[in-house]
């Protein structure tokens, strides 16, 4: 079994090395030619996702953990993708395949100093050291509440579905942790029951960002101490509230 598992690890090595490489000659092309850009950048995020799927499958959860990042930053990264940006994200993946930096744990020295995307340009904001998971579907209301975010100096990584959310959450043990209730699969109501049932995350200050009443059905099994955030009019107070309320400066 033992032997099994080792030959799946060297195939695994080999296939997502090639994959690298593959993006490497994406970027080159996307540096020579502007107009072929677009494509490229699909073929940069398909490989990508790819990687995200099978880190941890083969032992390489921390492949995974950087590819939810280059993906976040080439999805929300504005006014466009810097080349030389994305290009140390799988310079970081490289050293995690040869193990110059560990396949798991460790995660803050993993993802340290990688890029993040930024919705717009804050030249007059103060960056501060907090580190926000956005657990929302891509769309108009998403894109809102991460400017909301970044404008207050934060950093956002925005996660789809709430089961990666749950395993990036557990590695990473950011600052402050915003779901929508309303998401495929797991909602996000069940998603922060299940964080503070973890001893290990328990402690993670969270939010629910929602359009439903405070006494909708669906919000009474949300544990206490979880804020609101009602979207809407009511977004700019309940926002600053429930920063205040869980000590997030």
């Amino acid at each position: 079994m033992e032997k099994y598992i080792e030959e799946l690890e060297l195939e695994f090595v080999a296939i997502a090395g090639d994959s690298i490489h593959e993006i490497h000659n994406l970027l080159d092309r996307m540096e020579e030619d502007p107009d072929a850009a677009p494509q490229a950048l699909r073929g940069i995020k398909r490989l990508t996702h790819t990687l995200k799927g099978n880190g941890g499958s083969f032992g390489f959860p921390n492949i995974s953990l950087i590819a939810h990042r280059a993906e976040d930053y080439i999805i929300h990264a504005r006014p466009q993708v810097a080349i030389a940006d994305l290009r140390r994200f799988y310079d970081r993946m490289d050293d995690v395949l040869i193990k110059s930096l560990p396949p798991d744990g460790e995660a803050d020295r993993v993802i340290e100093g990688l890029p993040r995307a930024k919705t717009f340009e804050l030249s007059e904001v103060t960056r501060h050291e907090v580190d926000v998971v956005l657990v929302m579907e891509n769309g108009t209301q998403s894109r809102l509440v991460r400017r909301e975010f970044e404008a207050c100096g934060y950093s956002v990584v925005q996660i789809g579905h709430t089961i990666e959310a749950l395993d990036y959450i557990h590695r990473t043990r950011p600052d402050l942790v915003v779901a929508s209730p309303l998401m495929p699969g797991l909602s996000g109501v069940e998603l922060l029951i299940t964080l503070k049932a973890l001893p290990a995350m328990r402690a993670i200050p969270c939010a629910l960002l929602t359009s439903l009443a405070d006494d909708d059905p669906a919000l009474l099994s949300l544990p206490a101490g979880i804020p609101l955030i009602h979207k809407g009019r009511r977004f700019s107070d309940d926002f600053a509230q429930a920063l205040a309320l869980l000590k997030i400066t």
